[in-house]
């Protein structure tokens, strides 16, 4: 082969090679608009779940008030004991309904922000391959119309336990589990440690730099801490008001 014949060769190889690279930054655009798409759904999800948890934990609230009455609370207790909800006629099964379509929501807000910071991981991951670029946030179009911040899903899952299940939420729960207990009626509601530690399983367990997420570890303790303190705030006001029982 003659020094042309090898140079024009070699030449017909990088254009493929040219060929074959653009071809596939044309692949990982295609799959990171899709990846943008499903993002900006899910996002919609989180947006709707979000009202969801809002409104519902007003609801419980308003319950927890309600509570406070003495009568209020002896007919919610009479209905327990009479069988009442067994049978499925008490009119405080929408209040127990309420409950158990709160703790569901909450379970799922957590998933969909695992999601989100799994789709964002992976779009990191499609532009970097693209324009070989450390941060997505500045300049991609998706996230600007969205208002989106770089690391916001894991935030929102890591706060979701201490913004959606305060004291002023847990204990009325607990006080309906309580009720429901002594009148030996089940209503397979979850407890503080069993919603913790649902949320607490879809955080992720390793960064995007490979180091292990320490705040990981810390909000089973948080959320022991929480119950604690929610306890405390109870006996507090049963001394304060001796004859009213919260």
């Amino acid at each position: 082969m003659s020094v042309k014949q090898q140079s024009q060769h070699v030449g017909l190889i990088k254009q493929k090679a040219r060929s074959e690279k653009m071809s596939n930054k044309k692949d990982v655009k295609k799959e990171k608009e899709l990846l943008n798409e499903k993002f900006k759904s899910v996002c919609e999800d989180w947006q709707s779940i979000y009202k969801e948890l809002i409104k519902g934990q007003k609801e419980i609230q308003k319950e927890g008030v309600a509570l406070e009455n003495p009568e209020y609370r002896n007919e919610f207790k009479k209905a327990f004991q009479s069988n009442e909800y067994k049978n499925g006629m008490s009119i405080y099964k929408q209040s127990v309904k309420l409950i158990k379509d709160y703790q569901n929501n909450l379970i799922d807000y957590g998933k969909i922000c695992h999601q989100m910071h799994d789709l964002e991981q992976q779009i990191y991951g499609k532009r970097k391959e693209i324009k070989d670029k450390p941060s997505y946030i500045k300049s991609s179009k998706t996230f600007k119309r969205l208002n989106y911040k770089e690391g916001f899903a894991v935030k929102a899952l890591k706060n979701s336990y201490k913004k959606f299940y305060p004291n002023e939420v847990s204990s009325v729960i607990s006080t309906i589990n309580d009720l429901a207990d002594t009148a030996n009626v089940k209503l397979h509601l979850r407890n503080e440690q069993e919603i913790s530690q649902a949320l607490n399983n879809l955080l992720p367990a390793v960064r995007r730099d490979g180091q292990k997420d320490k705040q990981n570890l810390n909000l089973g303790n948080k959320v022991e801490q929480a119950r604690k303190n929610a306890g405390s705030t109870r006996n507090s006001s049963v001394q304060k008001r001796p004859h009213q029982v919260r």
